[in-house]
C-alpha cells in the first residue's frame, strides 16, 4: 500500500475494508443497515465468515508487495525468494487438528424424557456466557439421545437477551430464576455434578428442598450425581 498505489490496489484496499466491516456483524458501521434493507443479508448465518474475504484480499495485496520488492532483482534471487515464500506458507498453513474425546454414553437420566413432545429442558450448570460456547456443548451432544428442546445452546449468533438470561440463572434455584425458567416454557431441569467444579451437592440439596421440583430420575455419571427434575407449574 506504499504509493504509487494505482487503481487496482486502491480497489483491493476498498474491498478489504468492506470485508472487514462485514466481518464485525452488528458491531459494524453499515452491516445493521444492510441487515434491515436486504433480505439475503439476513440469510447469512455468521457474518464473521467475511474474514475469509479479508484474508484473500490480504494475500492479493501481499502479492503486489512481493512483486514490488523483487522488481529489478536477478532471476536467481527471484526464484529463491519465491521458493522460500512457498515453503513458509506451507508451514504456516499446516493443519493442526486436535481432537477432543467425548463420552460414549450420556447420563442415564434422559431415558425418562426421550421421545417426549411436551418437554423443554434447562440443564445445569448453565453456560453463563454465550460468547463461550464450550459449557453448553455437552447438552447439545446429549440431546442426540433424547431430542427434547433445550434452552441451553450456542451458535454464531445469540438471540437478544440471551446474556441477561444466562446471567440471571446463576441465582438458581431462587424464586427469580425459577420464574424466569417458567417464562421460557421450561418443564424439566437437569443437574449434572460431573460438569461442576464444586458446590454441586449443595445445589442439589437446595433444589430437593423446594416444592417446585419433583425428582423424575436420579443416577450417577462420570462418578458424580446427576438428576432430572420436573418443574411443577
Amino acid at each position: 500500500l506504499i504509493p504509487r498505489l494505482g487503481v487496482t490496489r486502491v480497489a483491493y484496499t476498498g474491498a478489504l475494508l468492506v470485508a472487514f466491516e462485514m466481518s464485525r456483524g452488528f458491531n459494524s458501521v453499515f452491516y445493521p443497515y444492510l441487515y434491515d434493507w436486504l433480505p439475503f443479508i439476513r440469510g447469512l448465518r455468521v457474518p464473521a465468515r467475511a474474514s475469509i474475504l479479508v484474508g484473500l484480499t490480504l494475500s492479493l495485496l501481499a502479492g503486489f508487495g512481493v512483486r514490488r520488492l523483487l522488481a529489478g532483482r536477478s532471476a536467481l534471487l527471484q526464484r529463491g525468494a519465491l521458493a522460500v515464500l512457498v515453503i513458509a506458507i506451507a508451514v504456516d498453513l499446516r493443519p493442526l487438528l486436535r481432537l477432543e474425546p467425548v463420552w460414549l454414553d450420556p447420563p442415564p437420566i434422559y431415558g425418562a424424557v426421550a421421545g417426549s413432545t411436551d418437554v423443554v429442558l434447562a440443564e445445569f450448570p448453565f453456560g453463563g456466557n454465550p460468547t463461550r460456547f464450550t459449557p453448553n456443548v455437552p447438552y447439545m451432544y446429549f440431546s442426540l439421545w433424547h431430542w427434547a428442546p433445550i434452552v441451553n445452546g450456542y451458535s454464531g449468533h445469540s438471540p437478544p437477551g440471551q446474556l441477561d438470561f444466562e446471567v440471571a440463572l446463576q441465582a438458581f434455584p431462587d424464586e427469580s430464576a425459577i420464574a424466569l425458567l417458567r417464562a421460557k416454557g421450561v418443564t424439566h431441569v437437569t443437574i449434572n455434578c460431573a460438569l461442576y467444579r464444586g458446590g454441586c451437592e449443595e445445589l442439589v440439596a437446595a433444589v430437593d428442598a423446594r416444592p417446585d421440583f419433583r425428582v423424575v430420575a436420579s443416577g450417577r455419571w462420570q462418578g458424580a450425581p446427576v438428576r432430572l427434575y420436573e418443574l411443577r407449574r
